[in-house]
């Protein structure tokens, strides 16, 4: 946490501090800039799934500003909407609305008249694509300043258990705890059967509240309890287990496939060893975080 801080005060003085340069900034200076402010957003505010994140709307800037918060629809059931919260720190909120929307994002944006479009994908890679994995942003921030492998997935299991020794200490209440784990982690089956829109709103509120963001997003209201287990119970095809039906592999699938083959590479001096694949099965087995995203039949 304290490195995704200190990193976010530093990118957000060599933005808005005196003598800013604003103008033809390189790509490893904007590469930088993302891999600070999604490391910054995982670790100082409980977060959800990366895919939430990837498909977040230029619309959702005002939310940003208006709340501190925005819901993503991630999926409509025949009857309602279920969202996934996207939560800022007071220090992600300033890098979003003082660095990237007004400074950084048009310097990548495709060329073409007139503001962007509300439904334009709100984070952009360098060469204005839409393809953005906070994944291996978050991986490669953490191997280049602290030299350590940690994914988006490590750090919700991180802060999961941080809830639940701060819960024991009597610092939040239970309805505190079991709001953030929703935030943080919720499957979409539990979602279905508990959230429609305006109750995950106080969801958010209670989460961020809970969390010491209270000055970012107001606090209210109570939430149900979370229990999850088995491999794959936030993956979208879960229900899948016949042996001659296909599971789709999940952005979060792979942002952490790829992120531990980089870490893998990376210690065998630069070449992929000759059983990369069982190598990365085996950390991902070994990673008890992961099992509510991984498919059973990708990983057996």
């Amino acid at each position: 946490v304290s490195a995704a801080e200190t990193a976010a005060n530093d990118q957000l003085l060599r933005f808005t501090g005196e003598g800013a340069i604003l103008t033809n900034i390189s790509q490893d200076a904007y590469v930088e800039f993302m891999e600070v402010f999604f490391a910054a957003l995982w670790s100082l505010a409980p977060q959800g799934r990366p895919g939430g994140v990837e498909s977040l709307k230029y619309r959702h800037v005002q939310q940003f500003a208006n709340d501190g918060y925005a819901l993503r629809g991630n999926f409509k059931t025949a009857e309602s909407y279920v969202y996934q919260p996207v939560i800022l720190s007071p220090l992600t909120k300033r890098l979003l609305l003082e660095v990237y929307i007004p400074f950084l994002r048009p310097l990548v944006q495709p060329t073409r008249s007139g503001s962007p479009a509300r439904d334009d994908p709100l984070f952009l890679s360098y060469n204005g694509g839409s393809t953005v994995l906070p994944g291996r942003l978050v991986s490669a921030f953490f191997r280049r300043t602290l030299s350590i492998s940690i994914t988006i997935t490590t750090i919700r299991g991180m802060i999961e258990t941080d809830v639940a020794e701060r819960h024991a200490r009597g610092e939040i209440s239970e309805s505190g705890r079991n709001a953030i784990l929703e935030v943080n982690g919720h499957s979409q089956a539990i979602a279905t059967e508990y959230y429609v829109a305006n109750q995950f709103e106080t969801t958010t509120r209670l989460a961020a509240d809970a969390y010491g963001l209270a000055s970012v997003v107001p606090s209210i209201g109570p939430i149900a309890p979370l229990e999850v287990a088995q491999w794959g119970i936030d993956h979208p095809d879960r229900s899948i287990t016949h042996d001659n039906s296909r599971a789709r592999w999940t952005s979060e699938e792979k942002d952490y496939l790829l992120a531990v083959a980089d870490d893998i590479i990376s210690e065998c001096g630069g070449t992929a060893p000759a059983r990369l694949m069982s190598s990365c099965l085996k950390r991902i087995k070994e990673d008890q975080s992961t099992r509510r995203i991984f498919h059973r039949r990708h990983i057996m």
